[in-house]
Parts: structure tokens; C-alpha cells; sequence
């Protein structure tokens, strides 16, 4: 079932009146990203309040989490309550775990913020899916859903002979007309940034069957395949193939929703309100969130900012060029008066789309940020040179933009707050800037939120499944522990320095090529650092810097699907196709292609998140390529 932003406190107290009644442990399954990371971290932490035990397990792919629950079995591991952070809404998770649902008394919360839901979730009296969307316009939305019983557990729908019918445009999109169809992308005006949400104690009495009952849940009958309904006619086959072949979008931040329940109980914490920037900042660096949504949700924040400190000290006035230290050495005086001796504060601040601008030369962040390597192909002699002139523009001798950001002359930052906009205009750059927030640490170290989520992000990295185990929980640590933080701030220089020379190679043509109706970038063979970087949570951040840059580059007149093969071990490929956020009111015609394709290669293909990512077994990926380029 769905559970509403008006019932996460109602929800979240029974959980917590049955664990201790029956002092049973919560089981907490997370994937590795930052958001994850961050809405695990304020799960437990609202747990551990209230003196529940829980266990957590990463997780690393559904064969994984299959796998982990067979252990649970195994061990007879004793359960009633488990949460699913940012996995488990796309797929049935029954059908998957194969479990019935007649048959069980356990409970599945999913905090997932991936769409489009799998419709047996929605169905589910055992799954709670949590959803910013009011109760109301949830009502509306219903009325939209496709019949159950089309799909397979991760929502692929087989129906060929209704594909026959859909025409591949030029433009390579069919817009989805009814309004109500594409209400589920669009902000509620009552979401997150509503200051109204209540706790009532006299609704913790409701027991789990009360609150499940079918007035809660989405109508049973729009699942039901009865004899009058058995036989698939091309328009239901038709309305579950849009449905489920939009490509992923997410709805909202995972770790906002869970800070809105911490808020919502009287738990919230200041700690709790920089793990949502976090996980915010981690969907905006990924373009996985729309700018008028996350101003919107940035809103939110800064007023519950306010909340928490005072805001004398927090004016408009306040830049990123004053937050000039990381570390507690340099840390200017001033600002350490200002911090008035609390062990950690938070600041508003306008900051530039310059991946650790703070934490290396000012020089490098121009070189290497995805904003300027898309614009002006810094991995080129003229991009160089337009760097260069940029430079010479704003005043700032060359020498002094390769000093680290801590040692750059003074008088350098303050021509860079006047001039560095303007300037960029000039080269065509725009919208430079980006609302966020700085997090001064009790030991005098500053790090925005944005180089912050780099430097966790760069600690995910690992081989096989005990590297990445041991890569999460280090990504973990480096939530509270500086020390943690700092050595992934090596590695995020070093990555991303290597995600430049992997753009450049892709940017040059070295392995884009082109079909009838889309593009693929092949890699036949994968260094160690691509491997690697493939097989982590990066590989969409990499992807979409690629898509961005064959976008603003202009390598081809006509805007086509943009398709990945990669071989990451001898025996298999990884398959995934690029849907930047932006197009999710709209299904293009090959993602319904590809995902037929798919489906007719399942005994050889391995599904381990949904529908983002394939792992196809060596030699079918010329199958696969085959049956798309005849379209």
C-alpha cells in the first residue's frame, strides 16, 4: 500500500509499539548511495531512540538480496519489521523474495524514491511504500493505473504485437496527454515544503489491520484480471507498456522523507537536517531531480534551518567566497567568531557548479568540472586557451589560480565574487551558480554540501563483493568521522581527474556510434578504474556527463537514445541506456524496444536494479544490438 506524507508518524508508531512488544530486531536493507546512506543513517538514529534493535545489511543487486534472505532463513533469523532503503519500489518484492502473501505476517517499508512503482506493491497489504504525495492527489492518480497482471516481478511487459503499432517519431518521444498520467512527476503543491503536518497520539491505538483497510489502499479491482477481463486486449497491454517503460525518475529525495518523519515525531535533529542536504544534493548532482523542484525543496530546508540556530549571523549577504578554509589550521578568525563556540553549524550559501572548488586549485576546478567540460572541451588546446582567457578576464594571474584554494591570494576570491558570472557568459556558461548549503565542523573544517557527497561518493568504489562491503561501510563512517571523509576527498580528486579522460575519449568519437534510431558506446575491454567505476554508484554520474557533453558539444545535429555497453568481466556485459531527468512526462519509443529486447533475452540476461541496469552474458550483446539497429 501507499502511505501518504499524512500517515508517516501514524505508520512509524505502530512499527514501533509492535517491535517493542515483541523485542524482534528491524531489518534495514540499503543500496550504496549517498541518499541511502543518509536516510539509513536517520532510520536507525530514530531506532536507536527508542531502544529498538535492528541489523543492517548493504545491498548490492537483488540476486544479492535474494541471496541475503535465504541466510535470514537459514539462520532463522527471528523478524516481523524490515525497511528497504532506496531498492524494492520498481519490482514485486513478493514475487521476488517468492514469498505469498496469504502466507506471511511480516512487513516490508520502502523508502525508495525510484518510479514508476511496481504495481503489485501498491496492492500489497505487507509492502508500505512512503510517498511525499497527499492523500488526495494519490486519489486522483489511481484512476490512471493500468491493470495488474501484465508484468514480471521487475515490471517488464512481453506484448509484441502491441509494439507493431507505435511508430519510432524523429523526434524519438510520445508525449503522454492526460494530464493526470504524468501528475505522479509533477510537485504537489501541498509536498514536503507544507509546515502544517500534525502528530496525533490518539492514532497510535490503530492496529496494523485498521490501517490497511481497503480505503487506505489502492483499489483492488484495477488489478483483477476476472473472464471478462482475461484476454489482453491491445489498449490494457498498451496502458501497462507506458506505464511501466517511462524511464526512472525520482520522485524526492529518500533521505528528505526521512527527515520529515524524524521532524514529524519530535526527533528531528540539526544532524538529521545536513543528511536530507545530502541526499538532496546527491539527485541534483546525478540530474536526477528538476531545478524547480530542488529550489523548491532547498526552500524547505533553509526555513527548517531556521529552526535550529539562530540566523543572525546566516544574512543574504553571506557567499561562498567567505567560507575560504578546510581545515582548522587556516580557518580565518572571523569566522570562527561567528561560529559563536557551537561544535558544528550549517550556513545557506550561493555556490558555483565547481566540483571541490575548495578542496584543490581553483585552476583544476575549471579544468575539471563537468559544467566547463561540457561547454568548452578543457580536454582540448582550445578549451585550455579559453581557460586561459577566462583568467585573464577576471584579473587572476595563472599562478595564482594553481595554488590550492586555502592559499590563493585574497584579492583573487573577491575579484572572482564580482566578476566570475559575467565572465562565464561570455564563453557561453550559464547558470553557474546553484543554491545550497556549507557545513563548518567543530574542528573548523568547511565543506559544501556538493564536495561533501564527492568524497563519500569516491569511497564507494570496490571489486568484488567483500571490497564493496567493506567500501560501504567506510562510506558510512564518513558521515560523522572527518578523518574517513578526508580520504575519500583523495580518491574524489583522483576520480575525477579519470572521469575527465574517459569523457574525452567517448567526447572525440572514439566510441560513439550511430544507428537509425539511437547511439551506443561500446567498451570491449574495461580498465581496472573503469571496472570499477562502472560497477559503483558513479556510473550514472559518469554517463550523464557524457550525455551532457555529446548534448552542449553538438557532436550530432539530431538528439537520439543514448545506449552503454560495457564489458566488465569476461563473461558479461553491462547494459543500461541514459534518461536524463527532464523526460519524465514522456516515453520514448526505443526505451519500449529495448525493454522487449530485454525481456526476450531473460534466461541470458541478470537484473540486479530493476530496470537500470543489465548484466547480458558475453555474446548476446550482439543480439541485443542486432534486434534494436533493426528497427
Amino acid at each position: 500500500m501507499l502511505v501518504t506524507r499524512s500517515k508517516f508518524s501514524d505508520v512509524w508508531n505502530l512499527l514501533r509499539k509492535h517491535c517493542l512488544r515483541n523485542n524482534q530486531p528491524v531489518l534495514v536493507f540499503v543500496t550504496s548511495s549517498v541518499d541511502a546512506l543518509c536516510s539509513c543513517k536517520i532510520l536507525t538514529e530514530l531506532l536507536k531512540c527508542d531502544f529498538i534493535s535492528f541489523q543492517v545489511y548493504p545491498v548490492f543487486g537483488y540476486n544479492h538480496l535474494k541471496q541475503l534472505f535465504l541466510e535470514l532463513e537459514e539462520n532463522r533469523t527471528q523478524w516481523e519489521f524490515s525497511l528497504f532503503i532506496e531498492l524494492g519500489a520498481t519490482v514485486d518484492l513478493l514475487q521476488l523474495l517468492h514469498w505469498k502473501e496469504t502466507e506471511i505476517s511480516k512487513y516490508l517499508f520502502v523508502w525508495d524514491t525510484q518510479r514508476p512503482y511496481h504495481l503489485r506493491n501498491l496492492d500489497s497489504r505487507n509492502i508500505f511504500l512512503f510517498d511525499r504525495h497527499s492523500q488526495e492527489s494519490w486519489a486522483k492518480q489511481v484512476k490512471t493505473l493500468p491493470f495488474v497482471g501484465l508484468e514480471n516481478e521487475y515490471g517488464l511487459v512481453l506484448q509484441p504485437s502491441v509494439l507493431e503499432e507505435t511508430t519510432l517519431y524523429e523526434d524519438n518521444e510520445i508525449d503522454i496527454t492526460d494530464a493526470d498520467a504524468t501528475a505522479s512527476v509533477e510537485w504537489d503543491n501541498e509536498s514536503c515544503v507544507s509546515l502544517s503536518w500534525k502528530y496525533s497520539e490518539d492514532e497510535t491505538s490503530q492496529s496494523f489491520e485498521e490501517l490497511l483497510s481497503p480505503n487506505n489502499n489502492r483499489i483492488t479491482q484495477h488489478g483483477s484480471t476476472d473472464s471478462e477481463n482475461s484476454d489482453h486486449n491491445s489498449k490494457r497491454i498498451r496502458e501497462a507498456l507506458l506505464y511501466y517503460a517511462k524511464p526512472e525518475w525520482d520522485a524526492c529525495s529518500s533521505s528528505i522523507l526521512t527527515y520529515v518523519l524524524a521532524r514529524d515525531i519530535n526527533q528531528g535533529t540539526i544532524s538529521h537536517l545536513w543528511l536530507a542536504i545530502l541526499g538532496l544534493t546527491d539527485h541534483l548532482l546525478d540530474s536526477r531531480i528538476l531545478r524547480r523542484d530542488y529550489e523548491m525543496q532547498i526552500s524547505f530546508l533553509r526555513t527548517e534551518l531556521e529552526r535550529y540556530q539562530s540566523t543572525t549571523t546566516v544574512t543574504e549577504d553571506l557567499s561562498h567566497i567567505g567560507m575560504l578554509s578546510t581545515s582548522s589550521n587556516n580557518w580565518d578568525k572571523e569566522n570562527e567568531r561567528n561560529d559563536h563556540g557551537s561544535k558544528s553549524r550549517i550556513l545557506y550559501s550561493i555556490e558555483w557548479k565547481l566540483e571541490l572548488m575548495r578542496l584543490w586549485t581553483f585552476y583544476d576546478s575549471l579544468m575539471h568540472s563537468c559544467l566547463f567540460v561540457s561547454h568548452l572541451a578543457t580536454w582540448k588546446q582550445q578549451g585550455q586557451r579559453d581557460i586561459l582567457e577566462l583568467l585573464a578576464i577576471l584579473g587572476i594571474p595563472l599562478k595564482d589560480a594553481k595554488q590550492t584554494w586555502n592559499h590563493m591570494d585574497v584579492r583573487c576570491k573577491r575579484l572572482l565574487q564580482s566578476k566570475f558570472s559575467v565572465a562565464c557568459r561570455h564563453f557561453g556558461v550559464h547558470d553557474i551558480c546553484f543554491p545550497s548549503f556549507i557545513r563548518i565542523f567543530g574542528d573548523g573544517s568547511c565543506f559544501s554540501a556538493m564536495d561533501m557527497v564527492l568524497c563519500i561518493r569516491s569511497l564507494f568504489l570496490g571489486g568484488n563483493t567483500r571490497e564493496s562491503m567493506d567500501a560501504f561501510w567506510k562510506a558510512y563512517d564518513s558521515l560523522v568521522d572527518s578523518i574517513v571523509l578526508f580520504e575519500g576527498l583523495q580518491r574524489a580528486i583522483y576520480f575525477q581527474r579519470y572521469l575527465i579522460e574517459e569523457v574525452a575519449q567517448v567526447a572525440d568519437r572514439q566510441r560513439i556510434l550511430s544507428c537509425k534510431h539511437f547511439r551506443y558506446i561500446l567498451w570491449r575491454e574495461c580498465s581496472v578504474q573503469l571496472r570499477c567505476l562502472l560497477l559503483s554508484p558513479l556510473y550514472r554520474s559518469f554517463s550523464v556527463m557524457i550525455g551532457e557533453t555529446v548534448q552542449r558539444r553538438n557532436i550530432f545535429s539530431s538528439k537520439k537514445p543514448l545506449l552503454f555497453l560495457a564489458r566488465v568481466s569476461p563473461d558479461e556485459w553491462q547494459v543500461w541506456c541514459l534518461a536524463l531527468i527532464g523526460h519524465t512526462s514522456t516515453v520514448s519509443p526505443f526505451f519500449l524496444y529495448f525493454q522487449q529486447t530485454i525481456v526476450e533475452l531473460l534466461p541470458h540476461v541478470r537484473i540486479e536494479q530493476g530496470r537500470l541496469v543489465y548484466f547480458v552474458e558475453n555474446g548476446y550483446e550482439k543480439i541485443l544490438l542486432r534486434k534494436l539497429q533493426s528497427l
